[in-house]
């Protein structure tokens, strides 16, 4: 496990967290360099599993439907934003098939509009490779989270300009993967 950028962890919330998804355990690689426990935004999907309902739970996820709008998850999500807690969560929604960032859903920006809270974007580079979706067991191998600056909160937009704004977020993102971080915010 490396770590860049970690100067760029706010020391307190209120933020969003937002990283490319690519591996199951991509929370637990996040995790470890954050300095206080952040509340996750997690897909439905995986929080209705049996083994794995409870540890969120306990850990206070909120589930998600991916594929619809859900109100109940912005007023959650805005709850811990508003108690200066941080909150995580995957733009793009579900875990990449191919290991590179897919699109974003513009959920992360009503979000961030609507708490005035900044977005911390991050990479997540190796993780594909150590556990991508279709395995049952992650194998040993390097993983690092490049973490970029602060980004201030995106501009209040219409629901075509929270798309237009989710993807240049992602891209933004994914010149963090790339190695090449792009020094102007993408609003």
């Amino acid at each position: 496990m490396r770590g860049r950028g970690i100067e760029h962890i706010p020391r307190r919330g209120p933020y969003i967290l937002a990283y490319n998804h690519v591996s199951m355990l991509d929370w637990a690689f996040v995790s470890y360099f954050l300095p206080t426990p952040a509340r996750f935004v997690v897909d439905r999907e995986y929080y209705d599993r049996p083994l794995l309902r409870l540890p969120m739970w306990i850990n206070g996820a909120i589930p998600v439907h991916v594929d619809r709008p859900d109100f109940g998850v912005l007023r959650a999500a805005s709850a811990v934003l508003t108690a200066r807690d941080p909150l995580v969560l995957t733009p793009e929604g579900r875990i990449s098939r191919d290991g590179r960032p897919g699109a974003a859903r513009p959920g992360i920006i009503a979000l961030a509009m609507a708490a005035h809270a900044p977005i911390l974007p991050a990479a997540i580079r190796g993780a594909f490779d150590v556990f991508p979706r279709h395995r049952r067991l992650p194998r040993p191998g390097p993983v690092e989270v490049v973490f970029g600056a602060l980004l201030p909160p995106p501009p209040a937009v219409d629901r075509a300009g929270q798309r237009r704004l989710a993807g240049q977020l992602m891209g933004h993102i994914a010149s963090l993967l790339d190695g090449a971080p792009r020094a102007d915010p993408p609003w």
